[in-house]
């Protein structure tokens, strides 16, 4: 899908932009939307789940992880929480709506 009109408010919300989409495509997960609010936390959402991916950083590795397990939760509706995934924390929430 194209995007028309992108509005940038700064370097930061470019920057995570970029990085999430190019993420994104690297491990094949196409998403519905991608939203940055004023403290940079990311969000996207695919079919019935939202993906609450937090800040910027590891944002490869969150992606990876992503790809392996969106197709258990498939169908399914939810927020994947991997606002506190690190290579040290590798832990995902799916919580259920």
């Amino acid at each position: 899908s194209e995007i028309s009109d992108l509005i940038v408010d700064d370097e930061v919300m470019l920057s995570s932009y970029l990085e999430t989409t190019k993420a994104l495509k690297a491990n094949n997960i196409f998403v519905n939307s991608i939203k940055i609010d004023d403290n940079h936390n990311i969000y996207a959402t695919k079919d019935g789940i939202k993906i609450n991916f937090g800040l910027k950083n590891d944002m490869d590795d969150k992606c990876k992880r992503l790809s392996i397990i969106l197709p258990q939760v498939e169908n399914q509706q939810g927020t994947l929480h991997l606002e506190n995934f690190s290579k040290e924390n590798t832990d995902i929430v799916f919580k259920k709506e």
